[in-house]
């Protein structure tokens, strides 16, 4: 979508896309016309390096992030960040999930807190990302996405070649997906992407462009339980199409009326 919301023209294609809150995410892109107010070295590195229909936190795959010390660069990082004062990050990161972090909390706790202060903050580019709608007993994954396609960034802390994901309360849709927890990720919105990466930024600017991205910004549908099985190649298209379950239909779920048909 370009600055005047009209629908942009796809112009080159590639997919990126990230999962879990948020610890699955898609990095698959279709730039459009809207992405050119990106340093186009910048958007030429991620789109090199655009190959993730799926991917977990947990793999720890090199991710493509802009830092606010360097914010005319694409960097590899791995999710899970390790705080300078642990040896053994493999070890650290099975006691601490420190995938993502709560934006409100990351000024405050000791794993952050020198991070935040220091203005080590950071964009992770993204197509999409995928959370669990709970149903009784039962959960079902969704694919979360930019209206109308394309990238946009999530934010993030960033050190010693690691990131979090921030996370920000949800807003009313991702609080019916994800109504477990009711959070979401931290989407800075692209007019300040680049204020997002100011070093000397105030906590209370910080804290602002934490807030919750409004309903209409993403849509979402459900997919297939893909993502979760075990033993197959989950980096395929497959996993972040459309997918019908009897139990979200509106006949015996009132909330499958709000998908986008």
């Amino acid at each position: 979508m370009d600055p005047d919301g009209d629908m942009a023209e796809p112009v080159q294609r590639a997919l990126i896309i990230f999962a879990h809150m948020c610890f699955q995410t898609q990095l698959v892109l279709a730039f459009t016309k809207g992405d050119a107010y990106w340093n186009k070295t910048i958007l030429d590195e991620v789109q090199q390096r655009a190959h993730f229909h799926h991917a977990s936190v947990f793999a720890r795959d090199p991710w493509p992030v802009i830092t606010a010390e360097e914010p005319d660069r694409v960097q590899d990082m791995q999710c899970g960040y390790v705080p300078g004062y642990v040896d053994d990050a493999p070890a650290y990161l099975k006691t601490y999930s420190t995938y993502n972090a709560k934006s409100e909390e990351m000024y405050a706790k000791r794993t952050f807190a020198k991070a935040a202060a220091d203005g080590r903050r950071c964009l992770i580019p993204v197509t999409g990302f995928f959370e669990w709608m709970h149903v009784g007993k039962e959960k079902y994954p969704f694919f979360i996405h930019k209206r109308g396609g394309g990238l946009f960034m999530l934010g993030g802390i960033h050190g010693n070649g690691t990131f979090s994901i921030l996370t920000t309360e949800a807003n009313a849709r991702m609080a019916e997906i994800h109504n477990s927890k009711k959070r979401m990720p931290v989407i800075i919105p692209q007019t300040y992407e680049r204020d997002w990466l100011n070093p000397a930024l105030s906590e209370a600017d910080v804290h602002a462009l934490c807030a919750p991205a409004p309903n209409d910004y993403l849509e979402d549908w459900p997919v297939s339980k893909l993502i979760t099985t075990r033993g197959v190649d989950t980096n395929v298209p497959a996993v972040w199409k459309r997918f019908s379950y009897p139990a979200l239909d509106p006949a015996s779920d009132p909330t499958a009326s709000l998908f986008p048909g």
